[in-house]
């Protein structure tokens, strides 16, 4: 079953733990707290801090996820490149890459996806959630065989051919950004999930190591091909990488360049869940 067909996932995928449970009051409340609670970390492992945490397993069951429309207390859901959907069943947003969108992450769907974060935030201070509650945040793709390919390699050549330093800066700041906010969680009580399938590259697989959990289809290709242009991922590879498998491991992934499937990863421990 892919993830981009829109029906649901091959299997359940347990252990995700209630993003309002109060046994997440014992690691401190913040969001940030939380968010470090919720990862696999070196200095333990996920299963460890939640049972230590009191978190009883929870069932974030696709399998009957029915996604539709947004609710219309929704604030500015319309977008070019994304598409956004809720799921009431499971209380969780989706946001998708769009099957027509560019494959890479142009300005144009970096400053969407910086307004979803900010409409979403909105929803929260104004209360709307009472009626539409969210618990989750899945980051999917409608592309068939691909997930995301990072960078976009044009703004790249034609700043560097123009000489245009405060280009390269911009797009820089803002994929930084990007990444900051999903490592925070978006400051919000919410569980951030990415649902991974076809290739999974650069930038794209730096923002799915900066959510809680990485889900992903056994053929998924994950990589980290900065290497081949005679650079490394600049994004956060280096230090979401080595905290969830260490620096040796790390480093192997990013100076060999070469595309793991989603059972490597799952291996590894870089993919926490797989789906079939």
């Amino acid at each position: 079953m892919n993830f981009y067909d829109g029906k649901s996932f091959d299997r359940e995928l347990k252990a995700l733990p209630n993003a309002r449970s109060n046994a997440l009051e014992a690691f401190g409340g913040l969001a940030r707290q939380r968010r470090r609670a919720l990862r696999r970390d070196p200095d333990g492992s996920f299963s460890c801090l939640i049972e230590g945490g009191g978190l009883g397993p929870e069932v974030l069951d696709m399998t009957r996820a029915v996604r539709g429309p947004l609710p219309e207390e929704f604030p500015n859901w319309k977008f070019d490149n994304l598409d956004v959907e809720y799921d009431s069943a499971t209380e969780s947003v989706w946001m998708i890459y769009g099957a027509q969108a560019p494959v890479c992450y142009t300005p144009h769907t970096l400053s969407e996806m910086n307004r979803f974060s900010q409409a979403l935030q909105a929803m929260f201070a104004a209360g709307l959630t009472s009626r539409n509650p969210i618990r989750y945040l899945v980051i999917a793709s409608n592309k068939p065989g691909v997930f995301n390919l990072g960078g976009d390699l044009s703004v790249f050549s034609a700043a560097i051919r123009a000489h245009n330093l405060d280009l390269l800066r911009r797009y820089a700041h803002t994929c930084i950004d990007l990444i900051d906010s999903l490592v925070r969680g978006l400051d919000l009580p919410i569980v951030t999930v990415s649902a991974v399938h076809g290739q999974c590259l650069g930038g794209a697989f730096e923002a799915a190591l900066a959510t809680d959990f990485i889900i992903a289809e056994e053929n998924a290709r994950f990589a980290m091909p900065e290497i081949a242009f005679n650079t490394f991922p600049g994004m956060g590879a280096v230090s979401l990488l080595n905290r969830k498998l260490g620096a040796a491991l790390a480093q192997k992934i990013i100076s060999e360049g070469r595309a793991y499937s989603g059972r490597e990863m799952y291996d590894l421990e870089a993919v926490d869940f797989l789906a079939s």
